[in-house]
């Protein structure tokens, strides 16, 4: 059981299928890749944030451990938090 078609309609007959296999493998790989890199992104940033706000209770309770409960947390902190944050982000 053959089928006769023309050369023209045999090489769309093969190539289309094979063209959309390529592509869709392609754009597959391409967001599971960027899936995880996100994903791993995301997990750094919420780290550095979570180690933000540990330093200020930190320093806040010894702050209040010293009796110095009046003065602010110093803003070194917040500097530090948002350049690993751009670090991270690769924002500028």
């Amino acid at each position: 059981m053959s089928i006769r078609l023309p050369l023209r309609r045999k090489m769309i007959l093969y190539l289309i299928p094979a063209a959309l296999l390529v592509f869709g493998g392609a754009i597959g790989y391409i967001t599971l890749k960027e899936r995880a890199r996100t994903i791993e992104r995301t997990q750094k940033i919420a780290d550095v944030t979570a180690q933000k706000y540990a330093n200020k209770i930190q320093i806040e309770s010894l702050a209040a451990k010293s009796g110095e409960i009046d003065h602010p947390i110093p803003e070194q902190l917040d500097y530090g938090y948002r350049m690993k944050l751009t670090k991270l982000t690769g924002a500028n």
